[in-house]
Formats: C-alpha cells, sequence, structure tokens
C-alpha cells in the first residue's frame, strides 16, 4: 500500500512540475511572440502637441505624453500601444502651468496659453510616413486661466487599428479604498524587475514585462524576427555583467484608467511622471539615464489576489540632467 501512495505522489508531483513549467512557458515572452499577427493595412496612430506648457496627455488611461521642462515646445510621439482595439478612444488632457527655469514652476496658469493638439492617422509606405489624416483635434480657447492649477479637457475619437491587445480596460479594477497595502504590493513587483535585472536575470526580467512588451510588438507590427532580435538583445545586455539601478525613490503611487492601471511615479522636477525602473550611466561627456516606464493591471479572469501584471511598457532614454 505505501508502494502505491508513494507512486502516486510522485505521479502527481511529476504532472504538478509539468503544469508549472507549461504555465511558466506559456507567459514567457518568447511564447507570446509567437501570437504576433501581419496585416496589409497597418495605420500609425500619433500625438502632436504644441505648447510651452507643461502637461500630461492620457490616451485611454495610459499617460502617454508628459512634459515638466522649460523646453522641448514641440512634442511627437506614437500611441498605437494606448489603443487596444478599433473603435472608440478616450483622451484627457491636462495642462499645468510653465516651467521658469530647471527646477521653478508657476504656481497658477496664465493668460492665453498656446496648446495645440492633433491625432493623426498615417502609415509607412517605400520607407517613409504617409501624409497623416487629423482624426482628432484641439486648440485650449483664449482666456484667462489665472485663476487655475490645471485645466483638464476630456473627449473621444475613431481609431481603426487592426489588430487586438490585451486590453486593461476589462481588466479588475484595483481596490482605491486600501491604497496602502496596493503601494506596498507595487513596490515589490517592482522591486522584482530590479532584482532579476541587477542578478542578470535577462529572461526572467523580459517575461516579466511579458503582456506589456506583447502590446508595445504587435502595435508596432514588428515581425516575429525583429521582435526575437530585441528580445534577445536585451536578455543578453542584462545577462552580459551586473549594473546596478538607481534606487526607488521620489515615488507617489498613481492609479488611472478608471481605477484599473497603477504605477509608482516619480515626482522629482526633470523627472517628474516617469518611471521608477532607472539605469544611470556615462555616454562620452554625458550622464544619461534609461527609464523603463511600467503601467501595471489585474487581467480579468485571474484567480490570484493582487495578481499584478504589467500591461503597458515604454523604454526611454534622455539626458540625466535639464
Amino acid at each position: 500500500m505505501k508502494n502505491i501512495i508513494c507512486c502516486f505522489a510522485l505521479i502527481m508531483s511529476t504532472l504538478g512540475c509539468s503544469q508549472n513549467n507549461k504555465n511558466e512557458k506559456m507567459n514567457s515572452i518568447k511564447e507570446k511572440v509567437n501570437k504576433l499577427e501581419k496585416y496589409n493595412n497597418e495605420p500609425v496612430y500619433q500625438l502632436r502637441i504644441n505648447t510651452p506648457n507643461s502637461f500630461t496627455v492620457f490616451i485611454n488611461g495610459i499617460p502617454v505624453a508628459n512634459k515638466y521642462v522649460n523646453y522641448l515646445n514641440s512634442y511627437l510621439s506614437e500611441i498605437n500601444s494606448c489603443i487596444p482595439q478599433k473603435g472608440e478612444q478616450t483622451i484627457e488632457i491636462q495642462i499645468h502651468p510653465k516651467y521658469l527655469n530647471s527646477s521653478k514652476q508657476n504656481e497658477n496658469l496664465e493668460n492665453d496659453i498656446n496648446f495645440e493638439l492633433k491625432i493623426e492617422e498615417t502609415s509607412w509606405k517605400d520607407g517613409s510616413l504617409t501624409p497623416p489624416k487629423v482624426v482628432y483635434q484641439y486648440n485650449l480657447p483664449e482666456g484667462d486661466y489665472t485663476n487655475k492649477k490645471v485645466f483638464i479637457h476630456k473627449a473621444k475619437f475613431q481609431a481603426s487599428p487592426p489588430y487586438k491587445l490585451i486590453d486593461w480596460r476589462e481588466g479588475k479594477s484595483f481596490n482605491i479604498k486600501d491604497s496602502v497595502a496596493l503601494k506596498k504590493n507595487l513596490l515589490k513587483a517592482y522591486e522584482n524587475l530590479k532584482s532579476n535585472f541587477e542578478n542578470q536575470h535577462g529572461e526572467a526580467y523580459m517575461d516579466l514585462l511579458g503582456d506589456g512588451l506583447f502590446n508595445l510588438y504587435q502595435s508596432s507590427y514588428l515581425d516575429k524576427e525583429e521582435v526575437q532580435k530585441h528580445i534577445n538583445h536585451r536578455i543578453s545586455f542584462i545577462n552580459e555583467k551586473p549594473r546596478k539601478l538607481s534606487e526607488i525613490e521620489n515615488y507617489n503611487l498613481e492609479i488611472f484608467g478608471d481605477g484599473k492601471l497603477a504605477s509608482l511615479i516619480r515626482i522629482d522636477g526633470f523627472n517628474k511622471n516617469e518611471g521608477v525602473i532607472r539605469r544611470y550611466y556615462n555616454k562620452g561627456n554625458q550622464k544619461m539615464v534609461q527609464v523603463d516606464d511600467i503601467i501595471f493591471y489585474i487581467p480579468k479572469n485571474s484567480v490570484k489576489e493582487n495578481d499584478l501584471q504589467v500591461i503597458w511598457h515604454r523604454n526611454i532614454v534622455k539626458g540625466a540632467n535639464p
């Protein structure tokens, strides 16, 4: 009887390990790459902003555009990774006071602010972008805004990408009432990412970015070969030698996207509204910083409490100082 029980336990243990390995394999970024698709029509949506003021722009809850410096009056960025599927999309524009220098910002908004925003649709043809079609436009009306610290405008627009991303809008809502616990759990998730990077676990680091990377690759229309090269390059870079990331500091918990997205973001001046996973390095005589902007959500079918998954990822490289 003991032999039968031992044999049964061994079988169950083997099946359990097999199932775990299968789940780990399915959750790997290299497995997700196999689901990428190519399309005949591949529209590119880009956000164009002209203003001397500071701002944050949310597309479907994603804070895709930020400016908190006293320069860079023109801003251009692709926003496909913020558009999960065709249909109606949301935009929220937050206009903040100007920065007078690298550290000082006006307390209130000014008179007759110049703020122009366009969302354009274009596509690649013969190595160049075709002339864009404007799908949404907003110009801040002239007026006296000196009694406001922020001006907020919300609207909707239509987009028709051929893909369907993993949609954070279908995720579970965070328990905003227990923000202390959420902040603690998010910090653990970021520290896990940081630990994998610093300990040269490149593949584990990339797997943790899984859904966010899949959405980025699919919305960029990259083919599988290009994506595999990018993944292998990043893994090799992380595994090549130990590299320290900066301490996770000067941050706040931010919940957005109708309570379905959460992130820890920097609150200090030149780094305001940026991610907390940061690597500083020297390039010639200039000090640089590479930032992984990361946003978490909880999948709708998740049975685990606090099942934080990366849903949006963007890599930024900039000068470390203003």
